[in-house]
């Protein structure tokens, strides 16, 4: 049985994106006010989008939060509840969403 996490666990959140082909600019538009507004956020640590150089039509955030709370605050924010309705247009398939906890350095 795995040992219960401390509540202020770092978490890393990883969302995988697939726009259609010619909407990524679109799509990066979308995305800056997502990454400005989370940025700022007091939980965030860390909050980037990358282009897969070889298949510019996918996109992965890479999002580090200093807990679950932080996430919850986050997914909690207008601009994160805008942004799957203002993006669904130009998705060519689901958001992949992995959660992960960081492991401590104690």
């Amino acid at each position: 049985q795995a040992a219960a996490q401390p509540a202020d666990t770092a978490k890393m959140i990883l969302a995988k994106v697939f726009i259609k082909p010619g909407n990524e600019a679109d799509f990066i538009t979308e995305a800056q006010v997502m990454i400005t507004n989370s940025n700022k956020e007091e939980g965030c640590t860390g909050y980037m989008l990358y282009q897969d150089p070889y298949e510019k039509t996918n996109f992965i955030f890479v999002e580090s939060y200093r807990n679950q709370a932080a996430i919850d605050a986050h997914f909690a924010t207008s601009y994160f509840k805008e942004f799957g309705p203002r993006i669904a247009n130009i998705i060519s398939k689901p958001t992949e969403i992995k959660i992960l906890t960081i492991a401590g350095d104690k």
